[in-house]
């Protein structure tokens, strides 16, 4: 069962899991999510950079026009704005959505601060949904060779791990990328011999962007998001 939500004289509601105009106990849902906003008569809904997204008619959207009539899903939950009376009802099916993928973002917003203190992460991270994205090699011994990401723990290494690259100046467990979220994706060294750098500056732990080089030993890469 679900329930209505009226929004006459409304110009703006925000929903999420702690804050907002509208709270659900949804476990996919962010601590402040989404907002339904109008413009002239018309209503929009946008994305307030969450975990998990914002999907339209099963597309992921970021700030779009709400026809009417037409159900949005929000972690686990649809949306529907309608003239007549509708339920807001949690989805049984959601196929867009890896469930198994649960991420709680206050336990990592601190993320950068604990993991230059070179903390390993032992939990085993899952591929946020929707999360396409390839590292391609633009130079060194494996120039041309491009590495699908297909988990959230990306380990780059010689001749080992999901990056397996045979340039002898890369340590055996040289860096790793890991995913918390479409935009909270790390980059650290794993005390390499010869370090790593991010865009040509050498560092411990950097937040990777799309189109970000990355250099371990002699070997450039590029990190792209599809």
């Amino acid at each position: 069962m679900g329930y209505s939500l009226p929004l006459k004289d409304q110009k703006e509601i925000r929903i999420g899991r702690k804050r907002g105009t509208l709270l659900l106990q949804d476990p996919l849902i962010s601590s402040e999510h989404a907002r339904l906003y109008i413009r002239g008569t018309k209503w929009y809904v946008q994305d307030l950079g969450s975990t998990n997204g914002v999907y339209l008619a099963g597309e992921l959207i970021k700030d779009c026009l709400l026809p009417p009539d037409v159900d949005v899903l929000i972690g686990g939950t649809t949306i529907r704005i309608t003239s007549h009376q509708q339920p807001i009802a949690t989805s049984p099916i959601q196929p867009q959505l890896n469930i198994a993928w649960l991420l709680d973002e206050e336990r990592v917003r601190d993320l950068p601060k604990e993991l230059n203190k070179n903390d390993e992460i032992d939990n085993f991270l899952r591929l946020p949904p929707s999360l396409n994205a390839v590292l391609e090699v633009i130079s060194g011994k494996d120039q041309g060779k491009v590495f699908r990401c297909q988990t959230g723990n990306i380990n780059i290494g010689r001749k080992i791990g999901e990056i397996p690259l045979t340039d002898q100046e890369v340590s055996r467990r040289h860096a790793i990328i890991e995913c918390f979220g479409r935009e909270m994706i790390f980059f650290r060294d794993l005390e390499s011999t010869n370090g790593t750098l991010h865009n040509g500056e050498k560092i411990r732990t950097a937040r990777l962007q799309n189109g970000d080089s990355i250099e371990v030993g002699k070997t450039v890469m590029r990190f792209k998001i599809l």
